[in-house]
């Protein structure tokens, strides 16, 4: 499929010129899989923007390829230099996964944040946006998961890594109207964690 297909349907046809120009497309009938290569040329700060593009359209597509991608960022040794931008790739990778994947992102999930997180938690954190890796990987789980029981297990077991200040009502409250799947993950937040 090319990137015109998932435009289309997301776009409202009278919104598709400032899209494109937003989102600085110069090429709206690239095949999906020439997008990515091409993606991955460009600049670190690029790439998360192109990501960003991939979960706003839901390119389901793209699970796979983007999976591939963490596991090979996971492995380089330079993951933890923050100046090259690959941790800000990864943490939108996560984010991204709630809103393209399937079973195959839950899986991926669980065995980052169970096996890759615990081994090498102190250089996680010396990253300085992991409460922010974790709260991606929160998010994407709780919208894949039909589940409530194993979501509270990795909630529970994933909360001791998250930092970040519980949202109160107000701000979830604000969320709704521009972005509500992540105002639900605030909300189960509140009312677990709070």
């Amino acid at each position: 499929m090319t990137l015109k297909d998932y435009i289309y349907k997301k776009v409202p046809p009278k919104s598709i010129k400032d899209f494109l120009e937003h989102w600085e497309i110069s090429n709206e009938s690239e095949d999906i899989n020439n997008f990515w290569l091409r993606l991955q040329r460009k600049k670190w700060n690029e790439i998360t923007a192109g990501i960003e593009l991939i979960g706003y359209l839901e390119i389901t597509e793209m699970e796979n390829i983007l999976i591939d991608y963490s596991k090979k960022l996971l492995e380089s040794k330079d993951l933890f230099d923050r100046s090259n931008g690959k941790s800000d790739i990864f943490e939108t990778i996560m984010w991204t996964l709630g809103k393209i994947g399937t079973d195959k992102s839950l899986i991926f999930l669980k065995d980052i944040c169970f096996g890759k997180f615990p081994k090498y938690i102190s250089m996680f954190q010396s990253l300085g946006n992991f409460s922010h890796i974790i709260s991606a990987c929160q998010f994407s789980y709780l919208l894949l998961s039909n589940d409530q029981i194993l979501t509270k297990i990795f909630f529970d077991k994933t909360m001791k890594y998250r930092s970040l200040p519980i949202p109160n009502k107000n701000e979830i409250e604000i969320h709704k109207k521009s972005n509500k799947k992540y105002a639900h993950y605030l909300e189960y937040l509140y009312n677990n964690y709070s």
